[in-house]
């Protein structure tokens, strides 16, 4: 049973010791430049054994397949067998299998005696395969091509312009981007593999920006049409002012300047073959709004206050509360504004990821007071089976656009949700895994309309079931049936 490790660079480190009689939890230690550490004694904990069998979509056995359960690691056989030996009686154990593109994972519960008879299917990744050309057919190279919103990973098309990009299984557009093209994003059909995509030359915007004080300033533009929607492209401001936004495509746009929190917006069309706009975007223009946040009566130190136009045209400012919760904002015209307060200390610490939300009519003049009371929501997620659902993220949605408040999930299944608002609200779960069936972050698994309380109070929900029970292990078949 006596070990010894070489070559051990120095600083802290883990050390983990895995074997088909157990396993131990990770060793902390440091090793000094040149030291040695001697004498160690790890006791092992008795592991179970967790086996079963990969298969393909027709229920065929799949050899070679990675079989991995935490960092045990194994291969299935020639018949599609696997066993992990001293695998920790952790419940749930996510299970996945690979072989190539095809992935499998599954959720199960292990008894202390182990378990038998798992299946894994493993189903193939959708790849997109591809060309991107110029107008004349030419192939066009290192186009980055990616899944927007971290849904996915990006790729580079190669000196023929070709590509190809491994896809999650929701990914509903693809975007490209090349410096002197425009950037352009291309919807997915659900059975589309092969495409032959063409950029078109970058448009661009030029202008200039009034009323700069110094600092940073952010030029950019966001497409408002329906086929390039969430494309964004960032511009360069010299230091006189004068900007210009490149990598544009044509149809409609929404160009936005920000400095010192202060932002202001601009709409354009761009149209092929057309002189580009020249564009003047004042920042000077607009007022000073004060005002004071207040939680639990006291005041909301160090807190972001985010002021944006509830109207057709947007428009936005941010600020920093002082110690005293006050704060100085300026915004470019009066009217109705959504405020979001983030990182408000008297909102129950670590548990209230989400902001605190509320809308508010600002006159020139008059200063905003927020004093707001901090209501509670509480409960436990768990499955159809009785475990414990982890990895979600709680949302509240009401009648305002931003969210009224959000909580991380314990290991076991609880929450503790704070939030200023009461009365009617929306209970959104969302989740990135439940049992073996991967979601994309933005799908609620559940979704319930509740009244929340207020003057300090606290909603308990008790036990909430979200999702569908974990399936069972199949019965085990006669090996002759099977052949």
């Amino acid at each position: 049973g006596s070990f010894d490790l070489v070559d051990v660079e120095a600083g802290e480190f883990q050390l983990t010791v895995t074997s088909r009689r157990g396993f131990s939890r990770p060793l902390k230690l440091e090793l000094e430049p040149g030291g040695r550490i001697e004498g160690l004694e790890i006791r092992l904990t008795p592991g179970v054994t967790v086996s079963g069998r990969v298969l393909d979509t027709a229920s065929r056995p799949v050899a070679g397949a990675v079989v991995q359960a935490a960092t045990w690691t194994t291969q299935s056989d020639t018949e599609g067998r696997f066993t992990l030996d001293g695998v920790p009686p952790e419940n749930p154990l996510l299970l996945k299998a690979r072989l190539d593109e095809r992935r499998a994972s599954r959720q199960v519960d292990v008894p202390a005696t182990g378990l038998d008879g798992i299946e894994l299917v493993l189903a193939g990744q959708r790849v997109l395969r591809g060309q991107v050309v110029d107008p004349d057919g030419q192939p066009i190279s290192s186009v980055r091509v990616v899944v927007p919103a971290g849904m996915g990973g990006e790729v580079f098309t190669d000196i023929e312009g070709r590509f190809r990009l491994p896809l999650p299984s929701q990914a509903p557009m693809v975007v490209t981007e090349r410096a002197g093209y425009a950037s352009a994003s291309w919807p997915l059909a659900d059975d589309e593999t092969d495409v032959l995509w063409t950029l078109r030359p970058e448009l661009v915007v030029r202008g200039r920006i009034l009323g700069l004080r110094g600092g940073q300033v952010l030029i950019g533009a966001s497409s408002l049409s329906a086929g390039l929607a969430g494309v964004q492209a960032l511009g360069i401001v010299q230091p006189g002012g004068e900007f210009e936004i490149g990598g544009l495509g044509p149809g409609a746009w929404q160009v936005f300047a920000n400095a010192d929190g202060v932002s202001r917006f601009a709409s354009v069309e761009l149209v092929a073959g057309a002189e580009p706009p020249f564009l003047e975007i004042d920042l000077a223009t607009g007022f000073e709004v004060v005002g004071v946040v207040r939680i639990d009566g006291e005041p909301a130190a160090g807190s972001r206050v985010m002021l944006s136009r509830v109207s057709a045209a947007p428009g936005h400012a941010t600020a920093t509360t002082d110690a005293n919760g006050r704060f100085v904002a300026e915004v470019e015209e009066e009217g109705l504004y959504q405020v979001v307060v983030i990182g408000a200390a008297a909102t129950g610490g670590p548990s209230a990821i989400a902001p605190l939300a509320d809308r508010v009519e600002i006159v020139e003049g008059r200063p905003l007071e927020f004093d707001w009371r901090s209501n509670r929501v509480v409960g436990r997620l768990q499955n159809a089976n009785g475990a414990p659902v982890t990895g979600t993220v709680l949302l509240l949605a009401g009648d305002v656009p931003a969210p009224l408040g959000g909580a991380p999930v314990t290991s076991d299944g609880s929450f503790v949700l704070t939030t200023v608002r009461s009365g009617p609200a929306r209970l959104r779960v969302l989740e990135t895994t439940l049992g073996a069936s991967p979601r994309a972050l933005t799908e609620p698994i559940l979704e319930r309309e509740i009244t929340l309380p207020s003057d300090g109070g606290t909603l308990d929900l008790g036990t909430v079931v979200v999702g569908a029970s974990v399936e069972e292990p199949p019965p085990a078949q006669d090996q002759e049936e099977i052949r």
